[in-house]
């Protein structure tokens, strides 16, 4: 099972790296060294169908200058996670003029949630979050994790950043049920590091 989850870990990876690579082209790190990234929430939704449980909350928190998010939500009975769709666009400034970048389905998905969590940054949540859900799953501080992301993929001169994304993953049983679905608008904020202080370019 290790070795299974280690390739298919690798194969999201390489996936990913060509997904990005449409947003970052292959380049040298030196623009990325100078600067440091945030990620903001415009919008943000989650929605379990109403056969398997509800929501309580979903919403965008404010902690200074970081935006995170708060899910609660509770699946009345027994739900298997089969299949994930993900669909993601790039937008010009405002969310106006967006281009579809991929749309794609994850399969397979029991013993191999560590590679969709890779790029996500959980502050608390109240149980383990696998392909097999039951209960009141509460989830605090959460967010996609930039640091990773750059870390992984190429930089380039082209600035990303400056682009607003939207996205969307829709999470279905092995009936194709619909069990719930998440979307959102995000736009990246670029700081450059000067004299040990942080300005907004």
């Amino acid at each position: 099972m290790k070795a299974t989850s280690t390739f298919f870990i690798g194969l999201m990876l390489v996936f990913f790296a060509e997904t990005m690579d449409k947003i970052i082209p292959q380049n040298q790190f030196q623009i990325l060294s100078r600067r440091q990234f945030e990620l903001r929430f415009k919008t943000f939704d989650f929605n379990v169908h109403n056969i398997y449980g509800k929501t309580i909350e979903a919403t965008i928190k404010q902690y200074i200058s970081k935006h995170r998010i708060d899910v609660n939500f509770i699946l009345n009975r027994s739900v298997v996670v089969n299949r994930v769709n993900l669909d993601f666009a790039k937008c010009k400034e405002q969310f106006i003029d967006c281009v579809n970048i991929r749309n794609f389905d994850v399969f397979n998905i029991c013993g191999n949630e560590m590679a969709i969590f890779i790029f996500l940054s959980i502050g608390y949540k109240n149980q383990d979050i696998t392909c097999d859900l039951k209960g009141q799953y509460i989830v605090r501080n959460a967010t996609f994790n930039i640091d990773s992301i750059i870390s992984v993929f190429h930089a380039s001169n082209t600035k990303w950043w400056e682009n607003t994304y939207k996205w969307r993953a829709v999470f279905y049983n092995a009936k194709e049920d619909i069990i719930f679905n998440t979307s959102g608008h995000n736009e990246i904020m670029s700081f450059r590091r000067r004299n040990r202080t942080l300005q907004i370019l």
